[in-house]
């Protein structure tokens, strides 16, 4: 049986230290300069740092020479690994100083030998070298593109590694719009008469991300409808839309609708959204979080977000936890400032309308009695209307970095762009989450500003394809802009 050669690249360990055994009974190859690159990542204090450090472990584990003493004799003899396959670091003998026509045009072609990729790239070509007159075929594993390219040109394979990334095809599903679901006449019927409906396998949306379906019977009104597993059921979508704090926000239009559901049905407890900018998951998911916290379903509202900028960096913030992190949760003070604006609701045009008052509500929730508590003269110091939310605890903005640890239980937790944190951050915080808190992640996938994270390898991506089909879980694609006419068409045109 054929076998393939599999080079790996740099960034392929970084982002799992496991390729090492990824490949089955198949050869792998550590290019020597591996070595060195994950030597400068190993002391950051981030996953690209643990990942490092992993890998050098596993590596000296794998290649223990006591357990391969001719390891010693031959540092590029090949190794048993668990999956009946090879591996072996390559570029430590004489064979390196055996140079190539092709291997000195790349070089010279890419940037010369100081660049540390055409060297790996060189090192995958000398492999190929090697496997000639055998049946084994040499593939270079890598996710930078431009190495890919790079090997093309050379006229060597190269493949994107995808044991942990989602394919092109699964996150152009996320994105995808509500599909539609059409019922026999006296289905539909019964499902919009009781609310309900028990469906046939063969029944399921195509898309297996699809949370919610629009249901009708070929002709005729057709209801959005909540599908897990063989279960559908209609929206709860409340009357009141948080009016009393101010603006009234309701949804403009299906999507936003099914994103309401999701965020305010206390059986889901975590939500995904893959949202193009100005759609607003932002402001809906703050609202919901205060509608929660009148109704009494959590004791607080967390925010927490990625600080990754877009840009030069700006260097070190003064002041505290709070005024570092201003800059990075200003949306939510954004969405705050919206909400709690006096006198304001809005149609069913989306066009903002006069009111004369907040909407009226029976008895009194902790909100509300906190908020009356806080309502008195305050010496003429000019505050934010929802300052008491921070001072009373309420509402909390929580580092990422400090998140390890923890604990946080019947809490509505709002992590924002998500689709720059990574597969381990994304595991600390959801394991954070306590007795009845609900997590809700959301973000653009077509707006990555971290390195080493890629449409198909995000935070959003993973916790979308991981939760996929269980209960708990729903997904949401917005794909309206609802920010203004001239973001809409930015977001369409740049």
């Amino acid at each position: 049986m054929s076998k393939t050669r599999y080079v790996l690249d740099t960034c392929v360990i970084l982002e799992d230290p496991q390729a090492l055994f990824a490949f089955g009974e198949h050869e792998v190859v550590i290019p020597v300069e591996v070595l060195s690159e994950t030597d400068r990542k190993k002391t950051e204090r981030s996953e690209i740092g643990a990942n490092a450090r992993e890998f050098h472990r596993l590596l000296e584990t794998t290649l223990n020479p006591t357990m391969f003493p001719d390891f010693m004799e031959d540092p590029e003899k090949a190794v048993k690994t668990p999956g009946g396959g090879t591996l072996r670091i390559t570029g430590l003998t004489a064979s390196r100083r055996k140079a190539h026509k092709l291997e000195e045009a790349a070089t010279e072609a890419f940037g010369g030998p100081s660049i540390t990729d055409n060297l790996i790239l060189c090192a995958a070509l000398r492999e190929r070298e090697s496997a000639k007159g055998k049946s084994t075929r040499v593939v270079l594993v890598t996710n930078d593109i431009t190495l890919r390219l790079k090997a093309q040109v050379c006229g060597l394979p190269a493949e994107k590694y995808r044991r942990i990334s989602a394919s092109r095809e699964e996150t152009a599903l996320l994105s995808e719009p509500i599909p539609k679901l059409v019922l026999e006449p006296t289905l539909f019927q019964r499902f919009a008469t009781k609310g309900t409906l028990d469906l046939e396998p063969e029944q399921q949306p195509a898309n297996r991300f699809a949370s919610y379906v629009l249901v009708s019977s070929g002709v005729g009104h057709a209801l959005p409808a909540r599908i897990s597993g063989l279960k559908l059921r209609r929206l709860k979508i409340p009357k009141c839309y948080g009016g009393r704090h101010g603006t009234e926000i309701r949804p403009r239009n299906l999507e936003q609708t099914c994103f309401y559901d999701a965020l305010l049905d206390p059986e889901i407890q975590i939500v995904t959204a893959a949202a193009r900018a100005g759609t607003g998951k932002t402001l809906l998911s703050v609202n919901s979080g205060l509608i929660h916290l009148d109704e009494g379903t959590y004791n607080k509202m967390c925010v927490a977000r990625a600080t990754v900028g877009i840009g030069k960096d700006l260097g070190a913030l003064p002041g505290g936890i709070e005024e570092k992190l201003f800059p990075w949760t200003r949306m939510i003070y954004d969405s705050l400032d919206r909400i709690f604006t006096p006198g304001q609701k809005e149609g069913k045009d989306g066009n903002e309308k006069r009111t004369r008052g907040a909407l009226p509500h029976k008895g009194q929730s902790p909100l509300q009695a906190v908020k009356a508590q806080t309502a008195a003269p305050n010496g003429g110091k000019v505050h934010k209307p929802y300052d008491f939310l921070l001072e009373q605890g309420l509402l909390e903005i929580e580092p990422l970095y400090y998140l390890r640890g923890r604990s946080i239980p019947n809490a509505f937790f709002i992590v924002d762009e998500v689709q720059n944190i990574n597969l381990s951050e994304l595991k600390t915080i959801a394991t954070r989450m306590g007795e009845g808190s609900k997590l809700v992640l959301i973000g653009d996938p077509s707006q990555i500003d971290a390195p080493y994270l890629s449409p198909e390898n995000n935070g959003l991506v993973h916790a979308a394809r991981r939760f996929a089909g269980q209960p708990m879980h729903a997904h949401v694609a917005l794909q309206k802009g609802e920010r203004s006419p001239l973001a809409e068409l930015s977001s369409k045109l740049l």
